[in-house]
């Protein structure tokens, strides 16, 4: 009797049809947890960028213990004049010691400017980039600070020290500074909390430094271009002036560790192609400071219909008329407060505390937190998130 066997058929590998199945399943899975992974990966971004504005207003505490008066903010205006200052020691060069960088704090030349070569290390320490003043969210290169002579380029910021503000806060609108018989108008140009035309002590904040804000981001800012202020002595509408002992002293064109009439590492101010500006992305210039005023082309409607912190503008878009480019001041990320992380942009108060300002912030609350002694309260809920 003969028996007969079947062989069992057997498969070596997926169908097509299998196979797209399993291709599309993993894409799907890819497209559902992509988004989890890249909000993940900016949340830690963010606590990164929040413990730099932590160690940055810890700085600005000791700074202000060791010295009995707080680093000034790089800029402000001399009313007596009515022309522009700026501090050959930057807010963030004055707290380099402050800030676990006393190597490079202990080999600079607080008479001579960052940009300088005769006799000291002044430019070649300037081309230092410190993770500290970077955000790690920002898309700003390390090259964004443009070529030092001295090697490398130069080292840019992320955050910007508050100078001032002159927003109106009975209605949101800014009264730019006006000066009547030696005197301010009320509601115009207000100083912050940090020392700029005076020195200005933890006294000085009588709105409680828990409540006041000296700093805040202003990311992936364009430092290579020029800014708005002249990088010499004896031009423009701008005095250099050094910080002695808290006290704005005016450089005199004729210092001995001053650099007058050529300048390999400054660019063109803005607008111009004969005058040397200053450069307001780089950490070491004293043009780093700014304020908040808002767009410019609101700064005296009733209503603004743009936010006092506008994350969402990128380079070519269009805003009210105005062709948004970091190098202008005031649209976006050049002396506003501007930062990468969505809605929020990251803020230190003068106690060290850091604050996560929403971008719907009322234009009406910016002058009450950045005016050190408006004798105005608030709950610090209204800043948002």
């Amino acid at each position: 009797m003969r028996c007969s066997t079947r062989l069992s058929a057997r498969r070596d590998g997926f169908t097509l049809v299998e196979l797209l199945v399993v291709i599309a399943i993993i894409g799907t899975l890819v497209g559902l947890l992509l988004p989890a992974v890249q909000s993940a990966r900016e949340a830690a971004r963010r606590m990164s960028c929040g413990n730099n504005v932590k160690n940055i207003g810890l700085g600005i505490a000791q700074y202000e213990s060791a010295s009995r008066y707080y680093p000034t903010s790089g800029e402000t205006v001399d009313f007596s004049s009515g022309r522009e200052r700026l501090f050959v020691q930057s807010f963030f060069q004055q707290l380099l010691s402050f800030t676990e960088n006393t190597v490079i704090s202990s080999q600079w030349n607080t008479s001579a400017p960052y940009w300088s070569t005769a006799g000291n290390n002044n430019c070649k320490l300037a081309a230092t980039n410190i993770p500290l003043f970077r955000c790690p969210s920002s898309r700003q290169a390390e090259s964004g600070g443009g070529t030092n002579s001295q090697g490398g380029t130069f080292g840019v910021t992320d955050y910007m020290p508050f100078a001032c503000c002159d927003i109106n806060p009975a209605n949101g609108q800014q009264n730019p500074a006006a000066v009547t018989g030696g005197t301010l108008v009320s509601n115009s140009y207000v100083e912050s909390g940090l020392s700029s035309s005076i020195k200005k002590s933890s006294a000085s904040i009588k709105d409680g430094t828990s409540k006041t804000i000296a700093f805040c981001e202003d990311a992936s800012r364009a430092g290579w271009y020029g800014g708005t202020r002249d990088a010499t002595t004896q031009s423009g509408n701008t005095d250099w002036y050094a910080l002695k002992g808290g006290v704005p002293i005016v450089i005199a064109s004729n210092a001995p560790n001053w650099i007058d009439g050529t300048y390999p590492d400054m660019p063109y101010k803005q607008g111009s192609t004969s005058a040397v500006g200053s450069c307001a992305g780089r950490w070491a210039d004293g043009d780093s400071g700014g304020g908040w005023n808002g767009h410019p082309a609101e700064s005296t409607v009733a209503t603004r219909s743009q936010p006092m912190i506008n994350n969402q503008v990128k380079d070519g878009m269009t805003i009210l008329g105005n062709a948004y480019s970091f190098t202008k001041v005031n649209v976006g990320s050049n002396s506003e407060p501007f930062s990468e992380h969505p809605g929020v942009c990251m803020m230190g108060m003068f106690d060290g505390s850091v604050q996560s300002v929403s971008q719907g912030i009322s234009a009406t609350i910016v002058p009450l937190v950045v005016n050190p002694s408006d004798g105005m309260t608030y709950d610090t809920s209204v800043l948002g998130q």
